[in-house]
């Protein structure tokens, strides 16, 4: 199987109505070895929660090291941020 270059969907058109009743197959974050080789996982609540936590916490850092670095404005990161 490959994607053709002018294609900008990464997924095959065709064998995809199985996929999408195929919710017992996605596999929950807290299975063994899942962050190494899905692709896409299930969340908890509280796994989100914390996710989001840790990327406004990224954004936040990079926006320090951009102002110290690069003097530069927290415009783009405020907008990540919001969005």
């Amino acid at each position: 199987m490959a994607r053709s270059a002018k294609s900008t969907l990464a997924l095959p058109r065709e064998g995809g109505a199985e996929a999408l009743g195929a919710a017992d197959d996605i596999p929950w974050h807290f299975a063994a070895n899942v962050l190494d080789y899905a692709r896409i996982i299930k969340g908890t609540a509280g796994y989100m929660s914390e996710q989001y936590d840790e990327e406004i916490q990224a954004l936040q850092k990079q926006e320090t090291e951009d102002q110290l670095l690069y003097h530069e404005d927290d415009e783009w990161t405020q907008k990540a941020i919001r969005a």
